[in-house]
């Protein structure tokens, strides 16, 4: 495990110095003595290690957490619907927003 972890750190400071660098990786494998495939394979392999940490992480965060509500008969002075967050953000919208709409925007919150 820590033979794994240690090479994990080398090619990530590979990587880290050929992303301050000018070159290609392949010009980077040269001058360094490293072979492409090789850098290539660690390369894409990290990357993938990092959006898994990163989908955790996300998947980890509290979302947004939808209560019950009372639906009552519109009056003829209605505002229409007010959406609070547990962050204090508040959004009106007005009595003639059609569902559909409504249903894509708290889809993409």
């Amino acid at each position: 495990m820590k033979r794994d972890q240690t090479k994990r750190q080398q090619w990530q400071l590979h990587i880290a110095q050929w992303q301050q660098s000018a070159l290609s990786q392949r010009a980077f494998c040269v001058s360094a003595g490293l072979k492409f495939a090789t850098f290539d394979y660690w390369r894409r392999a990290l990357i993938a290690e990092q959006s898994v940490e990163n989908k955790q992480s996300q998947s980890q965060q509290p979302g947004i957490q939808l209560l019950p509500l009372q639906v009552t008969p519109a009056g003829s002075g209605s505002m229409g619907l007010v959406l609070r967050s547990p962050q204090g953000w508040e959004l009106r919208l007005p009595p003639e927003v059609k569902a559909d709409w409504l249903s894509d925007l708290l889809r993409g919150l």
